[in-house]
């Protein structure tokens, strides 16, 4: 069963159907749903995809827990066989039109999102792709969700001032090492933040001089 405000976008792709992958890439979540069928494999190659993006605030719970803070609208909730819930608060919810292109933008940049696990995330991968972006402000480089997909402005901020970076910088100016810098900032922020639940003490964010 599916409710929520979203709800008639997901219901045809969902009622009836099986959940039969999850994958994530930054701020992004795809849930994938097919009819049953002999294998995961080939279930997944005739999938919908729906994408769930969280935004600033978006959140999502299991079996009815209740958001961190109150007066959070319900977006999406998906009821399974077994009363097993998934309540997906404050977020944007859309189908994609192509499964197979979910799976290749996730297989291209799942090495650069700043929350990967230790064993996946590829630092010289993210210095690389920053690199190419040599005429964007770093601001803007850190903060395009195509090179370092999680980011976003407290992480930004925060990171470029402990890399000792000027955000306005363009980013051909910056050095090897203060490349590495950035991407370590970056990565290291975002850890902290997604093992604790908690934001950063914010040295510069939402601060004027």
């Amino acid at each position: 069963t599916v409710g929520g405000q979203a709800a008639e976008v997901v219901r045809r792709a969902a009622e009836g159907r099986c959940l039969v992958q999850v994958l994530t890439l930054g701020k992004e979540l795809w849930l994938f749903f097919a009819a049953a069928g002999p294998t995961d494999a080939a279930r997944i190659g005739e999938a919908t995809a729906v994408r769930l993006h969280f935004g600033m605030s978006g959140s999502l719970l299991m079996d009815g827990a209740a958001p961190r803070f109150g007066g959070r609208s319900l977006t999406l909730q998906i009821l399974f066989e077994g009363y097993k819930s998934l309540d997906v608060y404050e977020a944007t919810v859309r189908l994609e039109k192509s499964a197979a292109n979910v799976q290749t933008k996730h297989l291209e940049g799942k090495r650069r999102d700043v929350c990967a696990p230790d064993g996946e995330f590829d630092a010289a991968e993210c210095c690389r792709v920053l690199r190419a972006k040599s005429d964007a402000m770093v601001a803007d480089a850190v903060l395009d969700q195509a090179v370092l997909p999680g980011s976003g402005n407290i992480i930004k901020n925060e990171a470029l001032h402990r890399a000792r970076v000027q955000p306005l910088r363009r980013v051909a100016s910056l050095s090897e090492e203060e490349l590495r810098r950035v991407v370590k900032e970056v990565r290291d922020i975002s850890v902290s933040w997604l093992r604790s639940g908690r934001s950063p003490t914010c040295s510069i964010y939402n601060r004027t001089a």
